[in-house]
């Protein structure tokens, strides 16, 4: 430890020398009696498709930190902080500060980007610390990782300072991670001011450790499961990302496309709107609509951000090993042949289509070529405002709806023929696509039918309406997120009480769900298998909700069997 709560990096390439004054990078011109100013960097390690990061051998590249907080502190008074600044797009810093108690200073640079008064880029919601993100060790309190330099005569005025990067099985610390992990973030933040410069964030802390592997559920102890947007388990206030980095099992520091897609989840469900229910997925499964729109989103959004449609995720020894793949050209082969709103292959390749952003080949020929602000604005506004579940279908009618230029290429038909490169139909609403799912395959055939059920359904009594749920493609409680487990049904509130009851069959365990613009008003979940779940809500004259029954358990045959259940409303 270098400081105080700090996860400090103290290996750094700046040195007290006048070589090192001289070499200032193109360092800010620094005026003020007592200043210094200088260069901050991290070594990125650089993926190969064939080789992956190859920590054993890396290919390293230097990367500037960018617009991140630096300070000079005095090392004779507890690194009491003389003054700070932020560095900028170059990396570089100049800070004026106030006389130190003896005759040296430090410089440290913080893995942390402000907002609002102290970095008038970036609009937060924190107006207290004006900090709009920080990479922080969850296994070590929280602390905040920074690279400080040794303490250095107060008569120098520059000093440059590189983060270092450790790639033993047996490391301790690995600076250059943590920046690495903050450069993501930016390039992300910086994607969403390109389509709304007046964007406010939410103040996010991403977790990030060369502890963190991929089990177990103790946070602190860096058993984080995997990389994920979840509950702030540290601070037990608001979510966080936590981010995998043990080595020779994990590491998820420079895999940009993992921190981008987890940095989606976070605008998903801060700035836009998620309605996902999570769970266990993959790129070939058919889940429930709502997870697969929230990953397709956010492995596009992975994609976008490192701006290469390659995404990858390294692991193993050395991080020689892990996947790749195209959200250009993936589609599942298992699934060609269904109409794919339950796959987030799908929903990513989709979405990319679309984007596929200026200076970014498209080796389809899909007809599209929109960028990134058509997809910020259907998400923050149509997607966000949906009086139906946040699925493709609703994104694709915001998107037909705002029908933007894309330079001219823009056109129902050419957004009709994206949609048929990954065997989707169009939409005709939020609720109805053109051709519904082909569920034949399904276990019982025919599970799902419909997207939406019954638009009246809300409205009228139902009663004795048998209809089958299963787990499909896995399983127990962990597979309750597949597409043949839930499904929605749609109608108007007339102003009056409805009581909606569900018998399952005595083996399986059906919840009840009631939705209003994506916010559950109403739920039902008696506990356990053969119970009746009932509810009773009065819905508002004209308003729109939907209804889920959703299947939690079944005993027998979990990975294939099914659940008949009787719904009543009155």
């Amino acid at each position: 430890m270098c400081g105080v709560m700090l996860a400090t990096g103290c290996m750094q390439s700046g040195d007290d020398s006048d070589a090192a004054a001289k070499n200032s990078s193109g360092s800010q011109s620094c005026p003020g009696a007592q200043s210094v100013s200088g260069n901050v960097k991290y070594k990125h390690v650089q993926m190969n498709v064939s080789t992956y990061l190859n920590l054993s051998a890396p290919t390293e590249v230097d990367r500037n930190v960018r617009q991140a907080g630096v300070q000079v502190v005095d090392p004779a008074n507890s690194d009491a902080i003389l003054g700070e600044a932020n560095t900028d797009n170059s990396g570089n810093y100049c800070i004026n500060y106030t006389n130190p108690i003896g005759a040296n200073i430090k410089v440290r640079v913080l893995a942390r980007i402000y907002a609002n008064g102290k970095n008038s880029n970036y609009a937060a919601t924190d107006t207290t610390g004006n900090i709009l993100v920080s990479v922080k060790d969850n296994t070590n309190s929280g602390a905040i990782y920074a690279l400080a330099s040794a303490p250095f005569a107060k008569s120098i005025t520059t000093q440059n300072l590189t983060a270092l990067g450790d790639y033993t099985p047996t490391r301790t610390s690995s600076p250059a991670g943590a920046f690495s992990v903050l450069n993501t973030a930016l390039d992300a933040y910086n994607y969403l001011k390109s389509a709304d410069a007046g964007v406010t964030f939410t103040t996010l802390n991403i977790y990030w450790s060369v502890n963190n592997v991929p089990s177990g559920n103790n946070k602190p102890l860096g058993q984080i499961g995997t990389s994920h947007w979840g509950a702030d388990t540290i601070t037990n206030v608001g979510s966080a990302l936590f981010i995998l980095g043990k080595a020779d099992n994990d590491t998820d520091e420079y895999d940009i496309p993992v921190l981008g897609h987890e940095f989606g989840h976070y605008t998903e469900s801060t700035l836009f709107r998620s309605d996902s229910i999570g769970g266990s997925h993959t790129f070939s499964s058919y889940v429930d609509p709502r997870v697969a729109f929230g990953e397709g989103w956010g492995n596009a959004f992975g994609a976008i951000v490192s701006g290469d449609p390659v995404y990858f995720d390294t692991s193993g020894a050395n991080s020689a090993s892990g996947f790749n793949f195209s959200v250009e050209t993936n589609e599942s082969v298992a699934l060609a042949g269904k109409k794919d709103f339950y796959n987030e292959s799908a929903v990513h390749g989709v979405l990319w289509d679309i984007f596929d952003g200026v200076g970014v080949a498209s080796s389809d020929g899909d007809p599209l070529n929109c960028g990134f602000a058509p997809i910020y604005a259907v998400m923050r506004n149509a997607q966000k405002n949906t009086v139906a579940l946040t699925t493709m279908l609703s994104f694709i009618k915001g998107l037909k709806d705002l029908a933007p230029s894309c330079g001219g290429t823009f056109s129902n038909a050419n957004l009709i023929t994206v949609l048929g490169l990954q065997k989707m139909s169009d939409v005709t609403d939020e609720f109805t696509p053109a051709t519904q799912p082909n569920t034949s395959a399904s276990t019982p055939a025919n599970c799902r039918t419909q997207m939406y059920y019954d638009t009246a359904l809300l409205t009228f009594p139902l009663t004795n309406v048998p209809m089958n749920l299963d787990f499909h493609n896995g399983g127990g409680s962990s597979n309750n997120n597949k597409y043949c487990t839930t499904k929605y049904y749609k109608g108007v509130g007339a102003g009056t009480s409805v009581t909606v009851t569900v018998t399952p069959g005595a083996t399986c365990d059906v919840d009840l769900a009631l939705y209003q613009n994506g916010n559950r008003v109403a739920f039902a979940n008696a506990g356990g298998e053969g119970q009746v779940d009932t509810f009773t809500y009065t819905m508002q004259a004209g308003v729109t909700y939907v209804l889920e029954t959703r299947l939690f358990t079944v005993s027998t045959s979990p990975s294939t069997g099914n659940c008949t259940y009787t719904l009543n409303m009155n």
